[in-house]
């Protein structure tokens, strides 16, 4: 992974798995909102093996919209593995993700960039929730706090939306970060927050509402999911422990 001259202020990277139900609309929506500021920018689908029409719907919207490329995996990667191999053709100044269903919506995009421009090396999205009636949505709400208190104290960090999907980065932060991060699955939110606390790099988060879409259909295991959550806490800190042990 190397660097090159910056052509875009921005490089939107939109990591995609099963996404052909809105991916059209989100990708409208984000390209009206930054037409009308002053950035330029690009944006990068990658496809990590859907089942569904998704890569149809990326090659229509690549011959649609300008400064437009995508990316197709062979083999299922993970949603860390998938950002970094957009990372890795991006050519702007600023690169990161937001979900593209858009349940944390596009104009925090304003803020966060607004932020780097300020001099941070990273800026995230902190999610608020819009609780809905559901239990299996307030019971994601629960694991996500408890998550986040976990996280904070077991590895010793300010307490953080580690698991946010919406992360921006200075390019040059994010590409010394990917020579570091093992795990390039779903514990890849928290290793490249915690890794970017560990090498002092200025993180800001601003603050945004999560709606659940009621409609969409949810990848996450919950249960299977929380307990390779914590085999890989486990892991890191051991990693983090060997690092320290070794400066």
């Amino acid at each position: 992974m190397t660097d090159k001259v910056a052509l875009y202020d921005i490089s939107i990277v939109i990591p995609c798995y099963q996404e052909e139900g809105h991916l059209r609309d989100s990708v409208q929506a984000i390209h009206d909102l930054l037409n009308a500021t002053k950035y330029s920018f690009e944006m990068i689908f990658v496809d990590d093996c859907s089942k569904d029409k998704t890569r149809d719907v990326i090659l229509s919207i690549v011959k649609d919209f300008s400064n437009t490329k995508y990316l197709f995996h062979k083999t299922n990667v993970g949603r860390g593995g998938t950002f970094l191999d957009g990372v890795n053709i991006s050519r702007g100044k600023y690169v990161g993700f937001l979900d593209i269903d858009l349940e944390v919506s596009c104009v925090y995009l304003l803020s966060v960039i607004s932020e780097l421009e300020k001099g941070f090396d990273v800026c995230t999205v902190h999610r608020h929730y819009a609780l809905l009636p559901s239990p299996v949505f307030i019971l994601r709400h629960i694991l996500s706090v408890g998550y986040k208190i976990l996280i904070s104290k077991y590895l010793s960090i300010p307490r953080m939306d580690t698991e946010t999907g919406f992360k921006f980065f200075r390019k040059e932060c994010i590409v010394k970060l990917s020579r570091e991060i093992q795990n390039k699955k779903w514990f890849f939110d928290t290793e490249v927050m915690v890794l970017s606390y560990l090498r002092k790099y200025k993180i800001k988060e601003v603050d945004g509402l999560f709606m659940r879409k009621s409609e969409k259909n949810s990848t996450v295991r919950i249960f299977n999911d929380t307990i390779d959550y914590f085999v890989e806490v486990y892991k890191f800190k051991q990693r983090i422990k060997k690092r320290n042990s070794t400066v």
